[in-house]
């Protein structure tokens, strides 16, 4: 039971910024999703002060974001061992331990859900509206069994006192209990809500923006005006110049939708995720095959943004691309190479099966 609320821990280190008045402009970057930069940048501090709570605490995020829990959950307990006294250190902690136990053995689980429990619990004692902590302890209690401590009316009190500190985390709520119904009608009302009550936010037009894309009702021109909002709000929000180029070639205005791929790499050079988009768009849609091929091979170039789709994604939806010019060698050449990166994946192997490779 307690593996399904590490499932849900792992997007509060996302989700949640907790307020680090010392550095203002790692939290920017953390929120806009530039964590490549902000390695570069946790690393250069961290060669030169190896010692610094806090920062071993920045580190433990960017470790976490490119997937090394392992190694996160150590440099977090390590970083409240050097800075006692940071609630964000221990609320880190906190969700850190989290995630070992939905990993655990049956042995390691029960001992990583009690380090969860007490970090969170800390860090609320250091600083009782301290936002990661809050969600932390609401996920705890509602998902962990009741033998450690689950309790569903302690977590809806630890869920209330986080959406009073923090609305927009009611608003993100209601999305995902929306998305679950697959009630279009529901989604979009939230979405207005959400556009509404957060206007210098840019995910609820982020994710207005995706939705209006859906296959089921294309909207491109709602899709670039949400878009361009999201733009407004955050300029390094790579998903809004994605989901602006798809909406541009929704409508075969090939101009626009070069422009906005070129300012998005001119804007955000380290994060070719728009890219993507752009190409996976074109490929479900059965459109400029060989343009989605260029976009996916230099999307392939560097090294993905934390949080994007990895090489094997990106050679899966590449073979896609060939094989609609008709090259089906090619084609299998790179389903190939994505099932070599990731053999257990039961789609890309489909497609190679469809193909005879």
């Amino acid at each position: 039971m307690f593996a399904s609320a590490s499932s849900m821990l792992f997007p509060v280190l996302f989700s949640l910024f907790a307020i680090v008045e010392s550095n203002s402009e790692w939290e920017a970057l953390e929120k806009s999703g530039r964590w490549k930069v902000l390695r570069a940048q946790v690393n250069n501090k961290l060669a030169a002060n190896p010692k610094d709570g806090e920062i071993l605490r920045w580190h433990s995020r960017v470790l976490m974001a490119f997937g090394n829990a392992e190694d996160s959950y150590k440099v977090a307990k390590e970083s409240t061992r050097l800075a006692p006294q940071s609630a964000d250190a221990w609320a880190q902690y906190a969700g850190l331990a989290g995630i070992m136990a939905g990993r655990a053995n049956v042995l390691k689980k029960m001992s990583y859900a009690s380090e969860c429990r007490d970090a969170a619990t800390k860090a609320l004692e250091l600083n009782p509206k301290n936002r990661l902590a809050l969600e932390v302890m609401m996920n705890y209690y509602q998902q962990a069994p009741g033998v450690i401590g689950g309790d569903k009316i302690k977590a809806e009190k630890f869920r209330a006192t986080l959406e009073s500190i923090e609305p927009e985390a009611k608003s993100r709520r209601l999305l995902r209990e929306a998305n679950k119904t697959k009630d279009r009608v529901r989604i979009e009302g939230v979405l207005k809500q959400a556009m509404q009550k957060h206007p210098k936010a840019a995910w609820p037009f982020t994710s207005a923006a995706q939705f209006a894309m859906s296959k089921s009702d294309m909207r491109p021109q709602d899709t670039q005006v949400y878009a361009k909002n999201a733009l407004e709000n955050d300029p390094f929000s790579a998903r809004a110049y994605g989901y602006l180029a798809q909406a541009y070639a929704a409508e075969a205005k090939w101009g626009e939708f070069d422009a906005t791929l070129l300012r998005a790499e001119k804007t955000i050079p380290e994060n070719l995720y728009p890219h993507y988009l752009a190409a996976l768009w074109l490929i479900s849609a059965s459109k400029e095959p060989k343009r989605a091929e260029a976009l996916l091979r230099r999307y392939l170039r560097q090294e993905p943004e934390a949080g994007t789709p990895g090489w094997a994604y990106a050679r899966w939806q590449l073979g896609l691309a060939i094989e609609q010019q008709g090259d089906k060698n090619g084609a299998i050449k790179e389903l190939k190479e994505a099932s070599k990166l990731l053999p257990k994946d039961e789609n890309i192997a489909a497609d190679l099966k469809r193909l005879g490779g």
